[in-house]
């Protein structure tokens, strides 16, 4: 075929890639067997990631029961190329936090090569997968088939904590109609100008952190050096943002925001207490080294 067929054949198997990413109009689509016949035989040969993509809708309609892998502790990332900065920089805090094996492409995959092959069997393998969401996502055809055949194969995970919305950018909103309808519901953390608070926020949620709690009181009470007469309330306030089984704590930024909210808290309830009271007495401990005598 000439240039300007193999032009036509890769924008048409585009719009038709977007058009079996609904299950309405895939299922028309089935009725075809002509055209089944040829997407099979489009998808078997190199170079054809479309063809494979749209085969593997199909084959989600027509045999799911083949199309089941046993399932094994993984942590799938989906996001779009834009983001892959972000994306390193999150895979890089994620793996301080948890002993789960995690799967992105950009460590396994060369982009020349046919990137459905390998992705398809991660995604229906693995037990939790993490969208990076952005602008730059909700615009990719890619992405919609790819989100699309998540949701599809979500049956298998956990319900609750299986698919988990990261937004890559601050004030991030489903500007697409079909990104809200499949994610509207799930599990979102919000964007913060810190990856690391957003990962131990992430592994809270699915609860994968690494160590035992009593790891944290370790760490409590090594970083905790000043000790005033509100430093058990400190140390309570503090322990409750760290979860379960993390061993790091809270970001250096979080405890003293939340310390500060104590004092703050603190005084209200002094200057309460101290509204009744007619008189006060104070005392005042002074202590010197014996050689400054």
């Amino acid at each position: 075929p000439d240039e300007l067929e193999k032009r036509a054949v890769k924008y048409l198997l585009r719009i038709l890639l977007q058009i079996s990413s609904y299950p309405e109009y895939l299922k028309q689509l089935i009725d075809n067997h002509q055209f089944c016949l040829i997407i099979e035989s489009l998808a078997n040969r190199p170079k054809r990631d479309d063809a494979k993509r749209i085969w593997c809708n199909i084959q989600q309609i027509m045999s799911p029961n083949e199309r089941k892998k046993e399932i094994s502790s993984r942590i799938y990332i989906s996001y779009d190329r834009t983001d892959e900065e972000f994306c390193k920089e999150f895979v890089k805090e994620l793996r301080k936090r948890t002993t789960i094996p995690i799967w992105v492409d950009y460590e396994n995959v060369d982009l020349s090569d046919d990137m459905w092959e390998y992705v398809s069997p991660n995604i229906i393998s693995t037990t939790v997968v993490i969208i990076l969401v952005s602008t730059a996502y909700s615009e990719s055809t890619d992405k919609f088939q790819e989100l699309s055949y998540i949701i599809s194969t979500n049956k298998s995970r956990d319900e609750k904590n299986g698919l988990i919305v990261v937004a890559t950018e601050s004030n991030f909103n489903f500007n697409r109609s079909w990104m809200k309808e499949l994610l509207h519901d799930k599990t979102m953390i919000f964007y913060e100008n810190n990856i690391d608070h957003m990962v131990w926020n992430l592994c809270k949620q699915i609860g994968v952190l690494k160590q035992p709690r009593i790891k944290c009181l370790n760490w409590l009470f090594k970083n905790v050096r000043r000790k005033t007469a509100q430093s058990d309330d400190f140390s309570v306030k503090t322990l409750k943002l760290i979860p379960e089984n993390d061993n790091r704590g809270p970001p250096r930024k979080t405890i003293r925001s939340t310390h500060t909210s104590v004092y703050h808290q603190y005084r209200e309830e002094l200057r309460s207490t101290l509204a009744g009271v007619k008189a006060i007495a104070l005392t005042v401990d002074i202590w010197t080294k014996n050689k400054t005598f």
